[in-house]
């Protein structure tokens, strides 16, 4: 039957096999002329082969079956979208009013005003027309619009427009989610003018709103590490994890904390070795085991570890502790020449010109 072979197709596109299964989907083609579902599958076939004019011409085959319209201005938006074809894409992308897709299109249409054509209104303006005509899209359009309206440097103005929405809905928790991100956005603003101060007041100011909310007390915590409020900053972190112990990256920001600035080595390793045991592939861990290791005096032990996480990702930190581990164990023409290789790749971080200074004669 025509499902069984459609079927079978399908398998052989994701096997690889794409010269097999456009042979079959052509042969039903043949036999069953404007097949939809045949249709579909040569498109997305070709566009997975990267032939973006045969892909559309089946798309636009589409637009006129119910079933597959929204899906299939889609797909031509982003066709046209990648052949810088703007106008197109957002006409394309426009007239996605519903399945899976419709949020991403209008993001797209979005972003493309906004970035490629230099609207940011028209862009705000496209968002707040398809949640009215779309009302169950609606609360989707506001945090789009708040998106770029943070973008554009009107926080206020974003969170107003989600305070707005939020009194027309109280209970929405993707408005709620939003606003607790506006709140992280605002802090973090506040710390890349170096007003600390002001991040703190934010973050309080959102946690007075969510008390318990996870992203708002990380944020504080790296609040008060900044502020050189250590002990403060381990007792958050120390509180999130015991609330989420199945988080590594939590463990992890703990561990490392407690080792590298609180002294805390032995208790920061049992935080590192668990989170480790959940991620064991995750180079910032690796590097954490590496550098409390190191922080106990385990030299080679640390190196393993850091090595290893180096490999995995060559970050500046990592490179700091690895020159630091080849420095103490008297490898010194290594440390000297990773450090000559980091800092070309990395030439304003400060981790490396902190341990240069330290170690060069």
């Amino acid at each position: 039957t025509v499902a069984v072979r459609l079927q079978y197709a399908e398998l052989l596109i994701s096997a690889g096999h794409g010269s097999e299964a456009r042979e079959m989907l052509h042969s039903i083609l043949e036999e069953n002329p404007g097949h939809t579902a045949t249709v579909r599958a040569l498109g997305f076939l070709s566009l997975a082969e990267n032939d973006l004019e045969t892909s559309r011409n089946f798309f636009n085959e589409l637009r006129a079956e119910p079933r597959y319209r929204d899906e299939a201005f889609y797909y031509l938006g982003r066709i046209a979208e990648n052949n810088e074809n703007f106008l197109q894409a957002m006409r394309s992308y426009s007239r996605v009013t519903g399945g899976t897709n419709a949020v991403e299109a209008q993001l797209r249409a979005a972003n493309l005003l906004f970035t490629r054509l230099g609207d940011s209104e028209s862009a705000l303006q496209h968002l707040k027309d398809f949640g009215v005509a779309n009302p169950n899209y609606n609360t989707e359009m506001v945090v789009a619009g708040s998106e770029v309206l943070a973008r554009m440097g009107r926080i206020d103005d974003a969170m107003n427009l989600i305070n707005k929405a939020l009194k027309g809905d109280a209970e929405d928790e993707i408005l709620h989610d939003a606003r607790v991100q506006l709140y992280i956005a605002m802090a973090r603003e506040a710390e890349n003018q170096l007003n600390l101060d002001e991040a703190q007041a934010l973050l309080r100011k959102g946690l007075k709103l969510y008390s318990e909310d996870t992203s708002l007390r990380y944020a504080q915590a790296l609040i008060y590490q900044k502020q050189g409020r250590i002990r403060r900053a381990i007792g958050t972190l120390r509180d999130l994890a015991e609330e989420n112990p199945n988080d590594a990256g939590l463990l992890n920001a703990l561990g490392y904390l407690m080792t590298d600035q609180g002294r805390q080595h032995q208790e920061a390793r049992a935080y590192i070795q668990k989170a480790l045991a959940m991620e064991p592939d995750n180079p910032a861990i690796i590097d954490s085991m590496g550098w409390v290791l190191f922080r106990l005096g385990q030299y080679k032990a640390a190196l393993g570890y850091l090595e290893r996480a180096y490999r995995l990702f060559p970050d500046p930190e990592i490179a700091a502790h690895l020159v630091d581990a080849y420095w103490v164990e008297d490898r010194k023409n290594q440390a000297l020449k990773l450090l000559e290789e980091a800092l070309q790749d990395n030439p304003d971080s400060p981790l490396l010109m902190e341990v240069e200074q330290r170690i060069q004669p």
